[in-house]
């Protein structure tokens, strides 16, 4: 920089000025009246180009704001800033490689579609549904129309899933949503609200019937076998049907309405239609039979804890592993906790089951610290209504003294969807389950809309991939994507956050996440979860530890 301004004194601060100005990533050109070049930066010449004495005649300091062609094909991002020093005016002009903001901007602009898009298939996610139900809703009061919520749940889908593969079922929704895409008008609204569960808003009707056509029309598109690398994979679907203003008049009661209606469907055999009507029970029958059966499945010992190790990419070792409660039923066998564990947030058990998951994960890993095996992480899940309604760090304390499991060895899985919908109550109590020592990790990412400025303020140590946020990228990679994983990949390295990439199944995911610098996989391509002596297997002995 030129020495006649930042070095006219002795004081620090003019040292200090002149080399943070030196060592800036964008690049700065200093004018004075005469549009004479006084000052210029490494970072100048860098991303111009140019030497000191071309920059003089070749860079305009009367240049507005805003993208500038230095030369062909070399564009930058300006800003011109012009201010008085004594008696002297001068004009600055700081600039950056318009490439990367570009980049950026696509990568903002890709944030900002999650917010309201499902990241797999493409569609609305449910937040996004709603607001366009709730806008339907006073639009047909308006004009005294019907309007109508199909609610869908794919029959067999867990069972292709479980059998073939996660990356099968993925590409089985994203057909899924392309025939629903094809069935429903453009007017309606056709959204991807849960797993396997989907949601096709009718905008505008005439009465029960059309709901009930373009219903009957979905079951017919969902009934042809999806084929997908010459094995057929059968789905069929079950529909519920809630009409508005009859069965509700918001979009709360009318979605709950129409699942109530999908779950009769579905206990009916599935593959059919089923219309509400205020007589339907709260519950499906096999639903409430469940749901009977939880109540008591802590005190008949039903409950099993299974473990998935987290691996580290380049040396093959165990780094952690997640604790993850399974149902084994006396009747239906082992259930997994999709299927469970939402009932148990309706009825209340769901702190019981993290409390007894948090305490026997605990133990077990101090015991395996005892026998000599280590497992430097345990990770465990809490669910939202331990997080925000209950004394979560009360729970992880008592889990910790229980099982004299030291508070490093601990992580808890709060999920993004809870901190973004919870953000008051969730942040206070991360707070103090931190404050006990035990490490934060964000579970599901990129599953859900987040602001990412939130969650860079909450004392997180690992942000967990969301499986469904890298498939897009790997299938179909686009710029975008690239550039918005990229983002959070470094974002974690810059915040020094552990990264881990969940539903690691095939190799290309595993190529792909470690080009990105990610490094951490959890996933079907390492390892199912196991049970406790099955995962005994995979930990290594601890360094100086007795035979």
């Amino acid at each position: 920089m030129s020495e006649s301004l930042w070095r006219r004194n002795d004081l620090p601060a003019a040292e200090i000025s002149a080399e943070l100005f030196e060592r800036m990533h964008d690049g700065v050109a200093l004018y004075d009246s005469r549009s004479r070049l006084v000052g210029w930066n490494q970072a100048a010449a860098t991303i111009s180009g140019w030497q000191h004495d071309e920059a003089s005649t070749r860079l305009d300091p009367q240049q507005r704001d805003g993208l500038a062609e230095l030369s062909p094909g070399r564009w930058v991002d300006l800003r011109r800033i012009t201010f008085q020093h004594g008696e002297e005016h001068y004009v600055g002009l700081l600039f950056s490689d318009a490439r990367t903001h570009v980049a950026l901007q696509a990568a903002y602009a890709k944030l900002n579609q999650l917010a309201t898009t499902d990241p797999l298939t493409g569609l609305p996610n449910r937040l996004l549904a709603q607001d366009r139900l709730r806008l339907s809703l006073a639009m047909a009061r308006r004009d005294d129309r019907c309007v109508a919520v199909l609610f869908i749940d794919l029959d067999r889908f867990k069972a292709a899933n479980d059998t073939m593969g996660h990356h099968v079922g993925d590409r089985v929704l994203k057909e899924v949503a392309d025939r629903l895409s094809r069935v429903v008008r453009e007017s309606d609204t056709a959204a991807r609200v849960g797993g396997d569960e989907f949601m096709v808003i009718l905008h505008t009707l005439a009465d029960e019937s059309g709901a009930v056509r373009v219903a009957e029309s979905i079951l017919e598109a969902l009934s042809v076998p999806i084929v997908i690398d010459g094995r057929t994979v059968p789905i069929g679907s079950s529909i519920g049907i809630a009409l508005a203003p009859r069965h509700g008049d918001d979009p709360e009661t009318l979605i709950r309405h129409a699942d109530l209606a999908m779950y009769r469907a579905k206990a009916s055999g599935g593959h059919t239609v089923r219309v509400y009507w205020p007589g339907m029970s709260d519950l499906s029958q096999d639903r409430l039979e469940l749901t009977m059966d939880l109540a008591g499945a802590l005190e008949r010992d039903e409950l099993e804890v299974h473990y998935q190790p987290q691996t580290d990419a380049d040396t093959g070792m165990v780094v952690g592993a997640e604790a993850l409660v399974r149902w084994r039923h006396p009747r239906a066998g082992l259930i997994p906790p999709d299927a469970f564990l939402p009932l148990a947030e309706e009825n209340g058990t769901i702190e019981d089951i993290d409390r007894w998951v948090l305490r026997t994960a605990c133990r077990q890993a101090a015991q395996w610290r005892e026998e000599g095996l280590q497992l430097p992480l345990l990770s465990v899940n809490l669910s939202t209504r331990s997080v925000v309604h209950a004394n979560a760090a009360a729970m992880v304390a008592d889990a910790l003294e229980s099982s004299g499991l030291p508070a490093a060895c601990l992580e808890v899985e709060v999920s993004e969807t809870t901190l973004v919908a919870h953000r008051v109550e969730a942040s206070r109590s991360v707070a103090r389950i931190k404050d006990l020592g035990v490490r934060i990790a964000v579970d599901h990412f990129g599953a859900t809309s987040s602001s990412l400025g939130s969650l860079t303020r909450l004392p997180l140590d690992t942000l967990k991939l969301d499986r469904s946020f890298v498939v897009d990228a790997i299938d179909n990679p686009e710029p975008a994507d690239m550039a918005v994983l990229r983002a959070i990949v470094q974002m974690t390295e810059d915040l020094q956050v552990r990264c881990v990439a969940e539903g690691v199944e095939l190799p290309a995911q595993l190529k792909f996440l470690r080009f990105l610098r990610c490094h951490v996989m959890q996933g079907f391509l390492y390892s199912r979860p196991l049970p406790a002596n099955d995962m005994e297997a995979l930990l290594t002995p601890l360094v100086g530890a007795s035979a």
